[in-house]
């Protein structure tokens, strides 16, 4: 009940004498650090070690993906230079669709702490 001396003889005093008084806190203070946050946020694109998903806005096909590197540099080489992706090649194979997609067809749809986290995380987000 008491957590020192002085919060004892403020508790005594008060029961002593002032137990007829009808008090209400009407101010209590609080520490402006709990409002915000000391790192800022990570923007999408340099996050790592996520799930993705591609929605093509051509076909409305989706593939989901996972990478360790920048998210960012990964959809780069989605629509450009990855020869072996399922994203490239459906982009490539089908001109309609390069035209209509874009870094925007990219989304962030889970995040993991380790390598071994991220497969497992993307063999759940694949069979959903």
């Amino acid at each position: 009940m008491c957590r020192s001396v002085f919060h004892c003889f403020k508790y005594v005093c008060w029961t002593f004498f002032c137990k007829d008084i009808d008090i209400r806190i009407v101010f209590s203070s609080f520490k402006i650090k709990n409002f915000f946050s000391f790192k800022d946020p990570i923007p999408d694109a340099l996050k790592s070690l996520v799930v993705h998903q591609f929605t093509c806005a051509g076909c409305n096909s989706r593939y989901i993906g996972e990478t360790s590197r920048h998210f960012a540099t990964r959809v780069k080489e989605y629509l450009s230079s990855d020869k072996n992706s399922h994203d490239y090649r459906h982009l490539n194979g089908s001109p309609s669709c390069k035209l209509k997609c874009s870094v925007d067809c990219f989304k962030i749809v889970d995040l993991a702490k380790t390598r071994l986290v991220l497969n497992s995380k993307k063999r759940s987000t694949s069979a959903a």
